[in-house]
């Protein structure tokens, strides 16, 4: 029984795609055979400039277009002219005049059949720009166009608003920024990223981007250590939202990192201080490592330059730096000055 319903379902299936018609609703209701009226077969031939203008060979999508335009002159309009006009110089590679002619194309035609594949030629042209393809002017110079791709993508975003487009824009220049080391402005962009997809994977991802660049954005102990301390938060936040993936990608040890990073900072000011002969400043400093970073490396050495003293001697070089200050205090008349204010 159960191999006659088999045969049966196969010659069912095979007779299907052999009388298999491309059919669509009529104003009556009615089902109807695209290729027996002309708007019919525009919306084929529609479709199939559509395939060539995705598969990636721009001669056959811009052969198609003309001949869609001269095979259905009565049904093409102005968008099929201008969206021609942009796609031929995309073909010759004249990317900054494409973006130019496919930017006011996607304003001016929304509603257009080729408004998706004029994005995606945007898209394209904007990838490439920030990889490093330069642009051409005055035919002769090729200049850098890294911030026309930014433009590219941010245009396209604002669009797409928080439809796919917009989402592959965003995530496109934010990881570019990561790899030109640009960790700042990479992290305004999966900001974005978080805002307008707060969710799910794409939520979860930008979180967990948004504490990496803030991380990787830490110089040294010899700059500003606000990242850090942003850093931490949007790791614990992350913790605390996602185990499962935090435990994967250790994020326990990085915000570990983080606390021996920002101990050592303050420990280097303490060490800062101390080698300056200012041990009001240095104590404090070496107190605040320890309060605030108890199990830190840094409260170890601490405590070990408790042990040894906290200040240096002085120097024969920093008495004579002492001593040369004060010269100077008293040869521009600065002392005389106050002490003639007190007078007063």
């Amino acid at each position: 029984m159960r191999t006659r319903q088999r045969i049966v379902v196969l010659f069912l299936g095979a007779a299907f795609c052999c009388q298999a018609e491309t059919l669509r609703l009529n104003p009556e209701g009615q089902w109807q055979n695209l290729a027996n009226d002309p708007q019919g077969q525009y919306i084929l031939a529609m479709s199939d400039v559509k395939q060539k203008l995705s598969s990636g060979d721009k001669g056959e999508a811009l052969k198609a277009l003309k001949k869609l335009k001269t095979d259905f002159q009565d049904m093409a309009g102005p968008d099929l002219d201008a969206y021609i006009e942009a796609e031929t110089l995309y073909a010759k590679r004249n990317w900054s005049k494409a973006t130019r002619k496919l930017q006011a194309f996607v304003k001016a035609w929304p509603e257009s059949p080729f408004y998706t594949s004029a994005n995606e030629r945007l898209f394209s042209i904007g990838t490439a720009f920030l990889q490093g393809q330069k642009r051409q002017v005055l035919w002769v110079l090729w200049l850098p166009a890294f911030d026309e791709g930014v433009n590219i993508m941010r245009d396209i975003a604002d669009r797409a608003g928080t439809g796919p487009m917009g989402l592959r824009a965003l995530t496109v220049l934010a990881e570019t920024y990561e790899k030109k080391n640009r960790y700042p402005e990479a992290y305004e962009v999966w900001s974005e990223v978080s805002d307008k997809w707060p969710t799910g994977e794409t939520g979860e991802k930008a979180l967990l981007r948004m504490a990496q660049c803030l991380h990787a954005a830490y110089k040294g102990p010899y700059y500003d250590a606000s990242w850090l301390v942003s850093a931490k938060a949007y790791y614990e936040d992350y913790r605390n939202r996602y185990p499962n993936k935090a435990a994967q990608s250790k994020t326990d040890e990085t915000i570990g990192l983080i606390v021996e990073q920002q101990a050592y900072k303050n420990y280097n000011i303490a060490q800062y201080y101390d080698k300056t002969d200012h041990p009001l400043a240095a104590n404090l400093y070496y107190q605040y490592v320890l309060d605030s970073w108890p199990n830190s490396r840094s409260a170890r050495m601490t405590e070990q330059a408790q042990q040894e003293g906290y200040r240096h001697p002085k120097t024969v070089r920093r008495r004579v730096f002492n001593a040369g200050n004060k010269f100077l205090d008293s040869g521009f008349g600065i002392g005389l000055l106050f002490g003639k204010m007190k007078e007063d």
